[in-house]
């Protein structure tokens, strides 16, 4: 009799462990992931001109970034993204860094998983060898801090190699320009920067 009460409740049990082991993602983001991307970056500031026209200046470069997944939906992020931006016929260096939280769509067995993503972000301007009127040569520098929301998904080719492609705003202001070694704080030049990544992300621990 105990042994005929046993199998019952195991019977009893079989389809609710079946249940949640066909709503547990497959291609979910759990764990580590770490992955590189091709960068296409793109900055608006206002000029210090009387109309206060705005100007848009665009570049290619790479970005790397990392994180690691609390849940199949939940991750903590970190990346690092510069650019080389094209200006009058000039080029500078924009780069960005983030911190910040994915959430992820994912399904049972869903390869496709979009998501959307918040961070906070500092950004950096480098000019190398500006001319000014009683110096040559001078490295300029503008950095600054800044928010970032964007989104974008992941196409998994297998449990731990997916493609991964976003795009994302920031907003903020550079606030601190170097000028060789001086450095002078306060400034409040609004800029507006947009990324686009396409590249590979990576799960290391699965198999």
């Amino acid at each position: 009799m105990k042994t005929l009460r046993t199998l019952l409740l195991l019977a009893a049990a079989l389809p609710a462990v079946a249940q949640a082991q066909r709503s547990t993602p497959v291609f979910g983001t759990k764990g580590l992931f770490l992955g590189a991307a091709l960068n296409g970056s793109a900055i608006k500031l206002d000029e210090f001109s009387d109309d206060n026209d705005d100007e848009t200046d665009s570049g290619g470069g790479l970005a790397l970034f990392g994180g690691w997944g609390f849940t199949p939906q939940l991750a903590l992020y970190v990346e690092a993204s510069a650019a080389s931006i094209d200006s009058d016929g000039e080029t500078w260096t924009l780069a960005h860094a983030d911190l910040g939280l994915r959430y992820h769509f994912t399904g049972a067995t869903r390869k496709f998983v979009p998501f959307v993503q918040g961070a906070i972000t500092g950004r950096l301007g480098s000019f190398d060898d500006i001319d000014f009127e009683d110096e040559d040569g001078v490295d300029v520098e503008l950095s600054g801090g800044g928010f970032t929301l964007g989104g974008g998904f992941l196409y998994f080719f297998n449990k731990s190699l997916a493609l991964s492609t976003d795009l994302k705003w920031t907003t903020g202001e550079f606030d601190k320009v170097k000028v060789g070694n001086v450095s002078v704080d306060g400034l409040d030049i609004d800029a507006t920067t947009s990324r686009f990544g396409l590249g590979l992300t990576w799960f290391p621990g699965r198999k």
